[in-house]
């Protein structure tokens, strides 16, 4: 099986790229055998718009039976623990669409044609391939952000007006890439800390990238 893992940074990933011996062959780029599987891990970059560039690049130039995407995560809700690890079933776009005054229309309400509609329902993107059963997690629902939440009255605002429960800044872009070149994928975040009031000391970003990176080379093993 040809798998790509999926990182915003190195740092991310540095422990499986190590537990699997990766060897690197390009930039951001390394190449890996784990037990019958073909395992391929790039770094994209921080946000949307890396991610949906070197992404595209890579799928455009080679077929991969699965894309893999892991990182950390921001929980929006109190009810997930720092350095949990959850299945991201849908992601959205959360500061796409426009201000009238006081309010926020999201794009998808605001009848625009376009092409790429059939990805989204009511402005969801959602994974419905089977692989994320496979790692027995919880499965939560996120949204993708160009500017993290740390602002009191913004994060009151988030979470009236939606239903995700942690946030990225890379998430969207994986669903939209690989739905638009119809790849199976999965995501895969660990919990470093929670939206609120920027705070690093509060932060387990350590802890996180640990128990990622322990259950996906768990599950790397057992697809071997």
């Amino acid at each position: 099986m040809d798998i790509l893992i999926v990182a915003a940074t190195k740092f991310e990933i540095e422990p499986l790229l190590t537990a699997a011996g990766a060897i690197e062959t390009h930039v951001d780029f390394w190449e890996a055998t784990v037990g019958s599987n073909s395992v391929h891990f790039v770094v994209t970059g921080v946000g949307m718009v890396a991610t949906t560039f070197s992404l595209t690049k890579i799928l455009t130039r080679k077929k991969y039976n699965l894309v893999v995407n892991v990182g950390i995560a921001g929980a929006i809700s109190r009810e997930l623990a720092l350095t949990q690890v959850v299945t991201v079933t849908s992601d959205s776009l959360y500061e796409l669409g426009v201000e009238d005054g006081e309010q926020f229309i999201p794009w998808h309400k605001m009848n625009i044609a376009s092409i790429d509609a059939n990805l989204f329902v009511e402005g969801q993107l959602w994974n419905d391939t089977g692989v994320a059963k496979e790692f027995n997690l919880e499965q939560v629902s996120g949204i993708t952000v160009n500017r993290v939440h740390g602002n009191d009255a913004s994060i009151e605002h988030l979470k009236k007006s939606s239903q995700a429960v942690i946030e990225t800044m890379e998430g969207a872009a994986v669903f939209y890439v690989c739905k638009s070149l119809n790849i199976p994928f999965v995501a895969i975040r660990s919990i470093s800390n929670y939206v609120e009031r920027r705070n690093r000391e509060n932060w387990k970003l350590n802890e996180a990238i640990k128990s990622l990176n322990e259950v996906v080379l768990q599950w790397l093993n057992n697809k071997s």
